[in-house]
C-alpha cells in the first residue's frame, strides 16, 4: 500500500499520523490541510496513545494545554501554534527588541513548517510561549552584488529553484538541493533561513551553501556580524544563535576559477523527497587540468553536517582520476559517523557516504573533461 493510502487510511478512522520521530515522512506525501484536519479530529485530543501506520510508532498526544490550538494562518496554508503570544513585527528593529525582551520564550516563525516538532516538550506542551512572525519583514530576496549572492532568510525554498542566479555553475548546486528538498507544498513555505537554523544533520541546503562557503549575516542588539557557515552549527538542532539574535541573509562568495558542483540525496523512497538517508554536496575548483580546490559535504553521517576535510585534501592536490576519487570516498566514509536510526543503520550509511562521494566526484570529473 503506498504511504498516500495508509495516511488516507488513518484520516478515515480519524487517528493523526503524528509522531515525533515519523514527522517529517509524513508531511511530506501527505500535505499540511489533512494533517491539520487529522489533528482536529476528536481522536487526536484524547488522552491516549496514536500510532502511526507508516513507521509502527506510537507518541501520547493528550493532555495538551487549554491556551495551545493547531489553526491555520490568515494569509497562510502553514501551521501555526497559538501561543501566550503571537507578534508581527513590521521592522528589524523590532524584532530585536521582542527577542531581547522574551529571549528563550521566543520563537521566530517565517513558513512555521518545523516548529511543531522543534517546540514539543514533554507531555507535548509548547516550549516557546511567544512566536514572532517575520515573514513581513521583507526578508524574502536574492540579489546579485559585487560582494556575492545575497539570499535573505525568509526566502522560499521554491524561490531557489526558479531563480536565475542558480541556474548555472557552480551555484546550481543549491537549486540541486532545493528540488528534492521536500514536496511542492511545503517547499513554497518553507523558507532557507528556517532550514539552516533548525540546524538538523541532514538539512538539505546547508550542503550546497557549505560547499559554495556561504557565509551569514547575523542581527542582535549589538549590530550585525558575519559568521561562515561551518562554525554556525553546534549539534543536531544547535546553533551559535543567542536567543536575542536572528539571521538576516546569507551571502555566498563569487568564485574566481572554473569551478563545478553537485549534490546527491539516499532516501527511502524513490521520490527524494523524505528525510536523506544520507546526503552530499561537492564543489571542485580547477585551473587548467588541475584541481586547486575542494569540497565534500556530508549530511545525515554524524551529529550534524560536516565537510570531509581529508577527503578534500586528497582531491585538490592534482589531476582528478579514479584512483584520486575511490581514495577519497573511503577516506571520507572513515570521516563519517552516523547513528542507527529508524531510516538506516550506521555501517549502511558508513557505505553510502563512500558511494554518494564517489559517485558525485565521477560525475563533476566527467563534466570537467568536457
Amino acid at each position: 500500500m503506498s504511504r498516500q493510502k495508509i495516511h488516507a487510511q488513518v484520516i478515515r478512522i480519524g487517528n493523526p499520523p503524528f509522531c515525533l520521530k515519523s514527522y517529517r515522512q509524513c508531511r511530506g506525501c501527505f500535505g499540511w490541510r489533512n494533517m491539520i484536519r487529522a489533528a482536529r479530529s476528536k481522536a487526536a485530543w484524547q488522552d491516549r496513545p496514536i500510532k502511526c501506520l507508516l513507521t509502527g510508532l506510537t507518541l501520547k498526544i493528550g493532555g495538551i494545554p487549554e491556551d495551545t490550538d493547531l489553526i491555520t494562518g490568515g494569509n497562510t496554508d502553514a501551521i501555526q501554534l497559538k501561543s501566550r503570544g503571537f507578534h508581527k513585527p513590521g521592522t528589524i528593529e523590532e524584532t530585536i527588541d521582542l527577542l531581547v525582551k522574551y529571549q528563550r520564550d521566543a520563537c521566530l516563525i517565517a513558513g512555521g513548517t518545523d516548529i511543531l516538532p522543534r517546540h514539543q516538550g514533554d507531555g507535548n506542551r509548547l516550549t516557546a510561549g511567544h512566536l514572532i512572525d517575520i515573514s513581513g519583514l521583507g526578508l524574502d530576496y536574492i540579489q546579485n552584488t559585487d560582494a556575492g549572492i545575497h539570499i535573505g532568510a525568509a526566502t522560499r525554498i521554491n524561490d531557489l529553484i526558479s531563480s536565475p542566479v542558480f541556474s548555472s555553475e557552480p551555484y546550481g548546486v543549491l537549486a540541486e538541493a532545493a528540488r528534492v528538498h521536500s514536496t511542492h507544498t511545503i517547499r513554497n513555505r518553507a523558507t532557507i533561513g528556517g532550514n539552516l537554523c533548525n540546524a538538523s544533520p541532514c538539512a538539505d541546503l546547508a550542503l550546497p551553501l557549505l560547499a559554495l562557503d556561504a557565509y551569514l549575516v547575523i542581527l542582535g542588539p549589538n549590530g550585525k556580524h558575519l559568521i561562515d557557515l561551518e562554525s554556525f552549527f553546534q549539534g543536531p538542532n544547535c546553533t551559535i544563535l543567542e536567543p536575542d539574535q536572528m539571521m538576516q541573509e546569507i551571502l555566498i562568495p563569487f568564485t574566481n576559477h572554473l569551478a563545478l558542483s553537485g549534490f546527491l540525496k539516499l532516501g527511502r523512497h524513490q521520490t527524494k523527497i523524505d528525510t536523506a538517508i544520507v546526503n552530499v554536496a561537492t564543489r571542485l575548483s580547477f585551473k587548467e587540468n588541475d584541481c586547486i580546490d575542494a569540497r565534500i559535504v556530508i549530511g545525515s553521517a554524524g551529529p550534524m553536517v560536516f565537510r570531509a576535510k581529508k577527503a578534500e585534501a586528497l582531491i585538490k592536490t592534482g589531476i582528478l582520476d579514479d584512483d584520486a576519487i575511490n581514495l577519497a570516498a573511503g577516506t571520507a566514509m572513515q570521516e563519517a559517523s552516523p547513528l542507527d536510526d529508524i531510516r538506516a543503520s550506521a555501517a549502511y550509511r558508513k557505505e553510502m557516504v563512500a558511494e554518494l562521494v564517489k559517485e558525485s566526484l565521477k560525475i563533476i570529473m566527467k563534466r570537467s573533461l568536457s
